[in-house]
């Protein structure tokens, strides 16, 4: 039984042995296949497939929204923020429809909830970078927009918020932008966009964080990005994403220094009665310590920098993130483990 004797060969060689390597053979080719598949439609997904010259595809995307697209749970966190958020992937849906009419009403919307309540500063500036993405097939449909309402502060604002996307794809990791002219040509078609918006919605505050993104890239100085803050901060004493915008800005490897960003927290600590979360500026300083620290394997250093950051803004999760830096990997390691 089982087993055949005397030949030194198993039951399964031999006769018996090639249905499962035909079957394993046709396995292999199958999985073959099929991985060559996938690799030819992510290339082509990406813009390379099917030879030189080919323009982008369209991507496939749901159907639009019907009704003002929001995500996440009702109410309010403990500094008086709505925990619910535009919903970028139907901003989005609804640009590649080209349901230019629905996002006027909607991002108007969202802009007259925040002119009426500060809290809600992030929800006009979550719609518009939503538009923040790097697709070609996009242009046409952006310019569409503003070509058929010359007026609308969103249409300016998305084709700008398209267009810093475009110019950071250029730049990538190139710091040198003098020697990337894609990316200064992208970033100055973008500046009158977001400048256009800014005047036909003056507390459309979000447009003046973006315009601080585009100056700083352009290696603008201090005193232009300085007084973009100072209008929307005239608009908007209270907000505190436009104050994110410059501060970031003021870190050494944008040209300030840690004793700029001092003064700034010192300057905004006032507001911080009116505003709870601006309190959470004073991390930024210390958070950006932390990292360089990180980057240079200064694992001491980098805890003694998380935990000031965290002790000025408990609730910021990239603060407690970085914070994991030095004690998930052993100090040997010179760079970060991949997360």
């Amino acid at each position: 039984m089982g087993t055949k004797q005397g030949s030194g060969t198993s039951a399964v060689s031999g006769f018996g042995a090639r249905p499962v390597l035909v079957i394993g053979l046709v396995v292999a080719i199958a999985a073959a296949a099929g991985y060559w598949l996938f690799l030819r439609g992510a290339s082509k997904a990406a813009g390379h497939g099917g030879g030189a010259g080919r323009a982008s595809q369209m991507p496939v995307m749901p159907p639009p929204p019907t009704q003002l697209p929001m995500v996440g749970p009702a109410g309010a966190e403990p500094f008086g923020y709505p925990r619910a958020e535009p919903d970028q992937v139907g901003f989005l849906t609804l640009l590649y429809a080209k349901k230019f009419a629905q996002l006027d009403k909607y991002i108007d919307s969202l802009q007259a909830s925040f002119e009426a309540d500060f809290h809600k500063e992030y929800w006009p500036l979550t719609a518009l970078t939503a538009f923040e993405v790097a697709d070609p097939t996009l242009t046409p449909i952006v310019d569409e927009w503003v070509r058929r309402s010359p007026n609308s502060f969103a249409a300016h604002a998305a084709r700008g918020e398209h267009l810093i996307a475009l110019a950071w794809r250029a730049r990538g990791s190139d710091y040198e932008i003098k020697n990337n002219r894609a990316f200064v040509d992208l970033s100055r078609q973008a500046k009158p966009e977001l400048e256009r918006a800014a005047q036909l919605r003056p507390r459309f505050i979000g447009a003046h964080a973006e315009l601080m993104v585009v100056l700083s890239g352009l290696g603008r100085s201090l005193a232009q990005r300085r007084r973009v803050l100072d209008d929307a901060l005239e608009r908007c004493p209270e907000c505190l994403a436009v104050r994110r915008a410059y501060l970031q800005h003021l870190e050494p490897r944008w040209g300030g220094s840690y004793a700029q960003m001092a003064a700034f927290v010192t300057e905004t600590r006032p507001m911080v009665a009116r505003n709870a979360r601006l309190a959470e500026l004073a991390s930024f300083a210390p958070n950006d310590r932390c990292k360089l620290a990180l980057e240079n394997n200064q694992l001491n250093a980098a805890f003694v920098h998380c935990n000031e950051a965290l002790n000025a803004a408990p609730h910021l999760w990239r603060a407690l993130y970085k914070r994991a830096g030095p004690r998930r990997r052993p100090t040997s390691w010179p760079y970060r483990r991949p997360s």
